[in-house]
């Protein structure tokens, strides 16, 4: 089973006019241990075609091919992924 979850990043802007990618770039997507490689790739590609950019992936301290090669032209935001052991570091 796969967990998602998406949070704000702690980042604000001033400007009285929000943007559409402005609140995008705000949010993360965080997916707690993930158990197919698969399903990684799958979110990067959703995130590209959605306009998120920030991936979170807790529990996982790396991933292989099978993930890079389903996330197809969403590999950099698997390449800018961030990892962590348990979600107390997020």
């Amino acid at each position: 089973m796969l967990s998602l979850f998406i949070m704000a990043l702690m980042t604000g802007s001033n400007s009285g006019e929000i943007k559409e990618n402005d609140v995008k770039k705000k949010f993360a997507v965080i997916l707690v241990n993930p158990k197919h490689p698969e399903n990684i790739g799958l979110v990067a590609r959703s995130m590209k075609n959605t306009g998120f950019k920030h991936l979170r992936i807790v529990g996982l301290k790396a991933f292989g091919e099978k993930t890079m090669a389903m996330a197809v032209h969403a590999r950099d935001i698997l390449i800018n992924a961030r990892f962590y052991l348990d979600a107390n570091g997020l």
